[in-house]
């Protein structure tokens, strides 16, 4: 047992290139391994650049309906507004017809007619 354990330069080669080769075929296996690991992950890139393209187009809808609302809600309250101003604008023209006719009826409505003239200036000021 006491045997020494003698290497040639041949046999000292053959153990380098074992080496060599093992080192290679775990470098090989392990990059299969990384290609099938690759292969698996591709569909989640592929759905996660989709989700990130579809989550920016939500955004730019979202956007565009907040601005279409902020423009409606604006319309509608100047259509309030020019509703209420029409509706004092008819009232205002209604009263003065009224008075007109009550003076070409019996020439006697003069103060009445002084009257509503304020009422055209005051509204056509406010305005």
């Amino acid at each position: 047992m006491d045997t020494p354990i003698m290497l040639t330069p041949h046999d000292l080669w053959n153990i380098i290139l074992a080496v060599c080769g093992g080192i290679v075929a775990i470098s090989a296996a392990f990059a299969v391994v990384l290609k099938i690991i690759d292969h698996f992950k591709t569909p989640d890139k592929l759905q996660d650049k989709r989700i990130e393209a579809l989550e920016t187009e939500v955004g730019t809808i979202k956007d565009r309906l907040d601005k279409g609302d902020k423009h409606f809600k604006e319309q509608d309250d100047w259509m309030r507004n020019f509703e209420g101003s029409m509706k004092k604008r008819e009232k205002l023209m209604i009263e003065s017809l009224q008075v007109l006719i009550e003076h070409s009826i019996d020439q006697n409505n003069v103060n009445g007619l002084k009257e509503q003239k304020h009422k055209i200036d005051a509204y056509l000021l406010e305005r």
